[in-house]
């Protein structure tokens, strides 16, 4: 069975354990980014091969559950979805980070090497700007 939902999501279910690998194989050939959730039945070596190998499993070492990046112990569907708006939102917040403290970091060495601020200054506000990145990166733990 094959659906898609959505421009970039499609969704096979009701494959053979060689047809999963395959399909990873094919998505991967046509540059897409492939999350694999499977049910840790024969899904180990899809799961190994996707970018993000998600499995369904009422036990914490299996072959699938170590093929895999996520493991979600139990079978509640809309796991799969909240991960994925935890992952979006910890990518967007790191991003965040990085672009305002090199930006910051350039407008201080500008500000530095034109003789506005010197070096020990320059020092502290450094110290303070990365204490502040990882003040709002931690922002992703809520």
């Amino acid at each position: 069975m094959i659906s898609q939902i959505g421009e970039d999501v499609v969704i096979k279910a009701e494959l053979k354990p060689e047809d999963k690998q395959e399909g990873v194989k094919e998505l991967r050939r046509q540059g897409k980014i492939i999350a694999m959730v499977g049910d840790g039945i024969n899904d180990a070596p899809a799961l190994a091969i996707a970018d993000v190998g998600l499995v369904f499993s009422n036990e914490e070492r299996t072959a699938a559950s170590e093929a895999a990046d996520i493991v979600f112990l139990g079978g509640d569907f809309l796991l799969v979805h909240e991960s994925l708006m935890i992952s979006k939102r910890t990518v967007h917040i790191a991003l965040q980070s990085i672009l305002w403290g090199i930006g910051i970091s350039i407008v201080g060495m500008i500000l530095a090497a034109l003789g506005y601020i010197p070096p020990i200054l320059g020092a502290v506000i450094q110290e303070v700007l990365d204490v502040a990145v990882i003040i709002n990166a931690l922002r992703a733990s809520r």
